[in-house]
């Protein structure tokens, strides 16, 4: 299907795998994928905005438009980012896959819902606040946020060599960290362990933090933010300094 209206859109779609097409200034499509079923192909291409109802199956997109999903699958299902901004909102009972490799930095794929997310290749942003389910992510190397919900946080982050932001308020465990890690909006409790080839800083949030050092360099950790009831523990046989400090260590 190819859409050229300039205002918005409706493709209902039947059964088979189908592909829609729109990049018409100024149109929208909306489309109701409950006849897709959980075996067949959503394809979406072009610079409009789209939104997707009801989707069991799994969804690819090409191109830089707008696209929001509501999935509603009772097994696991799959999305390809494209290269805009992303918005998935998962009530279905099945766990979701997400390659996000096309969305570039500064982008944000925005989570939500029930299911638990997984999460590759990530080089741009995720505000995941209104998801519950639990959230497994794997980054690229550049500098991103990450903005957990109340499901648990898992971030591996061996590929990173930028900065890595984290907020938010659940328990988050970052394996692997390359690179920097700024905690000081988050809340949670955090499982940090450090691998890099050189020297890394870590800036604490204000709830407790475990850091396992086993990098080349010498760790520098801010504690600016750590709370005077918090507790920071440091394991592993590198060097670090500490600043700031008014919790326990």
């Amino acid at each position: 299907v190819t859409a050229t209206g300039t205002t918005a859109q409706t493709v209902v779609t039947g059964s088979g795998a189908i592909s829609i097409a729109d990049s018409t200034t100024g149109g929208s499509v909306v489309v109701d994928a409950t006849a897709l079923g959980a075996t067949n192909t959503l394809t979406l291409s072009g610079s409009a905005a789209k939104t997707v109802n009801n989707l069991a199956s799994t969804l690819i997109v090409n191109g830089g438009g707008t696209v929001t999903l509501f999935a509603t699958g009772l097994g696991p299902q799959s999305v390809t980012a494209g290269t805009g901004n992303l918005s998935v909102t998962d009530t279905g009972s099945g766990n979701m896959s997400i390659n996000a490799n096309a969305m570039g930095a500064g982008k944000t794929l925005t989570l939500a819902g029930s299911a638990n997310e997984t999460v590759t290749n990530l080089g741009a942003n995720i505000d995941a606040i209104g998801l519950t389910g639990s959230l497994n992510v794997t980054t690229k190397t550049n500098d991103l946020t990450v903005r957990t919900g109340t499901g648990g946080t898992t971030i591996n982050a061996g590929a990173m060599t930028g900065t890595l932001t984290l907020q938010g308020a659940s328990p988050a465990t970052v394996t692997a960290l390359g690179g920097n890690m700024n905690a000081s909006g988050d809340t949670g409790t955090l499982t940090v362990t450090v691998t890099g080839a050189g020297n890394q800083s870590v800036t604490t949030g204000s709830g407790n933090i475990s850091i396992a050092d086993s990098s080349a360099g010498t760790l520098a950790v801010n504690a600016v933010a750590l709370g005077s009831g918090s507790t920071l523990t440091l394991t592993g046989a590198s060097p670090a300094t500490v600043t700031n400090l008014k919790g326990t260590l």
